[in-house]
């Protein structure tokens, strides 16, 4: 992850709106495996929650041309990870922190919305 706001404007948050959030993720054990990355939307940080699950396939299996992986295998990925949790900005200013249900739940609605589009 690089430090700093990620995502144009256009992404939109839970209910179409943007929303600063900040993906918290630890990778290990090891404390110095965590970062953060900071993007427009709640969208757009799930989108990078789908990419770091394609990295870690990608590095697992180099050679697979195309990879393919559903909503549980997702799930299982986030469950296997130390510590993953979001920070986003509400409508009052404040942030609010989330875990990793959370996440696995709006997961799920943002793959269910860019399905149905």
């Amino acid at each position: 992850f690089s430090k700093g706001p990620k995502g144009k404007g256009k992404g939109k948050g839970g209910k179409g709106r943007l929303q600063q959030t900040y993906l918290l993720v630890q990778f290990t054990e090891k404390q110095i495996s965590r970062t953060y990355d900071v993007y427009n939307s709640v969208g757009l940080a799930m989108d990078a929650v789908c990419e770091l699950y394609e990295q870690a396939l990608k590095a697992q299996t180099p050679r697979v041309q195309q990879i393919t992986y559903d909503c549980t295998d997702l799930v299982n990925f986030i469950d296997r990870l130390p510590d993953l949790s979001c920070l986003v900005r509400m409508d009052n200013g404040n942030f609010q922190c989330f875990g990793k249900l959370w996440v696995q739940r709006q997961l799920f609605d943002h793959l269910k919305d860019q399905a149905s589009q």
